[in-house]
């Protein structure tokens, strides 16, 4: 997937973050839409149409890991992989996978080096995903043969 058109929306309630987080993707060359909360979120989903979603679990008003089943159940975000990212232990992070039907989970550090791999690993594993099924959508199009 060329990094141009791969579309990174990171929703968090802290500003610092959002922003240290969005300067680092687009240092990648990444496209980045930030929110900082769930307001308005499932309408900017279907907007930008993100290839990856980058979700605090603790928000104020509708937390993560609700914000992330609801997105996994929508309409409007069928391409949009769901990455928890937080700062909370594995353990507690790979529960929320679990339950909210994400991807995967990165976890919050000040490392940049391994904060870009795991968005690249998560991106070969949303595409390994995507990848599988695009074939058989192609089966399912009519051919305008009539």
């Amino acid at each position: 997937m060329d990094r141009r058109t791969t579309i990174i929306m990171v929703i968090d309630d802290d500003p610092i973050v959002l922003g240290v987080v969005q300067s680092r993707l687009q240092a990648e060359g990444f496209t980045v839409v930030t929110r900082q909360d769930a307001v308005g979120t499932l309408k900017a989903i279907q907007q930008f149409k993100p290839d990856l979603i980058l979700l605090d679990l603790h928000m104020p008003g509708l937390s993560g890991d609700a914000l992330a089943q609801l997105i996994r159940r929508s309409p409007s975000a069928p391409r949009s992989a769901v990455v928890i990212h937080s700062s909370e232990d594995p353990a507690t992070l790979e529960h929320a996978v679990r339950t909210t039907g994400a991807l995967g989970y990165i976890q919050k550090s000040g490392n940049e080096s391994v904060f870009i791999a795991d968005i690249h690993t998560m991106l070969s594993r949303r595409n390994r995903v995507t990848g599988d099924i695009r074939p058989l959508k192609s089966l399912l199009k009519p051919s305008g043969d009539g």
